[in-house]
């Protein structure tokens, strides 16, 4: 560290900083290089390269990570190639091309901990990268196609593959393109690139993560970066998984119930947060809004970061005691049917059910987990409503029937069928009338 090294084309290389995991959220918002921790999980080294050119220094600020070769640096100097390996990282072969556009490789090998196999990459002439050891052989690789750029401009070429509705790992990709203007020449620059979706976690880490980093050559040297990421919502809150049950029916392995003890952050009315909220309303212009509101995202992270620090290393009880204590920390349960409703920052109330868990996965080091569904339903009163105008339909109806169709009484009755009798009683005298006057008839 500290080393200056010349190089055989006017540049100097100088080692600035390592870190064994790189902290990505310091980074991108402009903190420099921060360790998450000792053990090497994603090794990042800095460089500095010194570029001398008509007697004008110009200064590349360069990382290299270890765990993501293919990463793009910020901005190299003109046929500069950096790479870094760590033992602790998987294996990788790394191809490189040189000013005659012709290949060589070199591929790294994480159990011997050194440079496996090197060389001259041709078309169709296959070369040795891993050797296996003992009776395993030796893994070949084999160049079918080079695609070499028509110009400067043209970095890389997208070979589209056949899309598969049953690739559970298919993420989304797009493309996006960049224009400024560089003051100096005063022309228009274009760059163009891919982005992966990442995941959140526990469904990808962090750590691989992909974040591109534009360098614009301008008085400012402002920096874009872009990621694309799932769309995600902003509930107000933290919510802490301290402890979950799961009761299985008897004599079989099916889950009968989940229930989940869980503590909610809420530092909303923390006094600093008060304040930025405040000066957000007061603000006039759309940027200074922004920046506050990145201020105050930065504040809400820091703060609640702090309030779990509390819960650290600590039994369930013990965190329950601590949220006691704490005004902006409450304990809740969550079962299946008792679903939790918190307000979230704008005021609207969110239910949180029980949706599912998370089983344990020891090959992956994955532990067991509860899995929420979170649910925001402003017309939720107005169903309430519908149902009970349902009930009472359904009991008035019921009610009239019972009022209205009564059976008639015993004298009603009696009436009707003397009446029904006299009825009969005449119509027979009318028929026998009938039958005597056929009778005085003469037959021919």
């Amino acid at each position: 560290k500290g080393e200056v090294i010349e190089l055989d084309d006017n540049r100097k290389i100088e080692f600035v900083k390592y870190v064994p995991s790189i902290d990505i959220k310091a980074l991108t918002e402009g903190k420099g290089l921060k360790s998450m921790g000792t053990d090497p999980g994603n090794p990042v080294a800095e460089l500095k390269v010194i570029e001398t050119i008509d007697g004008k220094e110009k200064t590349y600020r360069i990382f290299i990570f270890a765990s993501h070769p293919y990463l793009p640096n910020h901005e190299d100097p003109d046929q500069f190639y950096s790479t870094f390996f760590h033992p602790a990282v998987k294996g990788r072969i790394d191809i490189i091309q040189d000013k005659n556009e012709k290949l060589a490789f070199r591929a790294w090998q994480k159990m011997a901990k050194r440079v496996a196999g090197s060389g001259d990459l041709e078309l169709d002439k296959p070369v040795n990268t891993w050797s296996m050891g003992g009776m395993g052989g030796t893994w070949k690789m084999t160049l079918k196609k080079h695609l070499v750029p028509k110009d400067k401009k043209e970095q890389f070429r997208v070979i589209p593959l056949p899309f598969s509705k049953e690739n559970s790992n298919l993420q989304g990709l797009v493309q996006i393109r960049i224009q400024w203007k560089d003051k100096k020449s005063d022309k228009s620059e274009t760059k163009t690139f891919w982005l992966r979706q990442n995941l959140p976690e526990p469904w990808e880490s962090a750590r691989n993560h992909q974040i591109e980093f534009i360098f614009l050559p301008t008085d400012k040297n402002d920096t874009i970066q872009a990621s694309y990421h799932v769309m995600e919502t902003d509930v107000g809150s933290t919510v802490k998984l301290i402890d979950f049950d799961l009761d299985k029916d008897p004599g079989t392995s099916m889950a009968a119930n989940y229930t989940s003890q869980v503590i909610v952050v809420d530092v909303r009315d923390e006094e600093e947060i008060k304040k930025l909220r405040e000066k957000i309303e007061k603000a006039e212009s759309r940027e200074d809004k922004q920046k506050i509101r990145i201020e105050l995202a930065s504040l809400k992270r820091k703060m609640v970061a702090e309030k779990l620090k509390t819960l650290k290393d600590k039994t369930a009880k013990e965190q329950i005691k601590v949220s006691e204590t704490d005004p902006a920390m409450e304990f809740h349960l969550i079962t299946m049917n008792a679903p939790l409703d918190y307000p979230d920052q704008h005021g609207r109330i969110l239910r949180l059910f029980q949706e599912n868990y998370q089983p344990p996965i020891p090959s992956k080091n994955v532990q067991m987990g509860s899995i929420f569904r979170v649910n925001y339903d402003p017309g939720r009163s107005l169903k309430y409503l519908g149902s009970l105008l349902i009930t009472l339909g359904i009991f008035t109806m019921f009610y009239m029937k019972a009022y209205f169709f009564k059976k008639p009484p015993q004298a009603s009755r009696k009436k009707k069928n003397n009446s029904d009798d006299d009825s009969s009683g005449q119509k027979s005298e009318q028929e026998t009338k009938k039958e005597q006057t056929m009778e005085e008839i003469p037959s021919v």
